[in-house]
């Protein structure tokens, strides 16, 4: 028999929202596009700029240097600066 007390205790020690992603990061340089086609069906593409802006705000990811095609954005390129390749984001 569960008693009140309890019952607000396991709802208290529970967390809510998403679990967190597992993702995996490209070696070498890679773009934003490189990082979304390796962590395929996992975020959406705002999700994985999100998580490589965050990876560089920690410095865990160092922006190399940005390349201007013809026509369009410019593109960044990044590199991961620990050898941690697996990170639970």
């Amino acid at each position: 028999m569960t008693t009140m007390s309890d019952s607000s205790n396991l709802e208290s020690t529970r967390k809510r929202g998403r679990k967190p992603i597992i993702v995996n990061w490209p070696n070498g340089e890679f773009t934003a596009k490189d990082f979304l086609q390796l962590n395929e069906n996992k975020m959406s593409r705002a999700s994985a700029h999100s998580k490589i802006n965050q990876a560089v705000d920690y410095g865990k990811v160092t922006l190399v240097r940005k390349v201007n095609p013809d026509i369009g954005r410019p593109i960044n390129v990044y590199r991961v600066s620990a050898p941690a390749l697996r990170e639970a984001s």
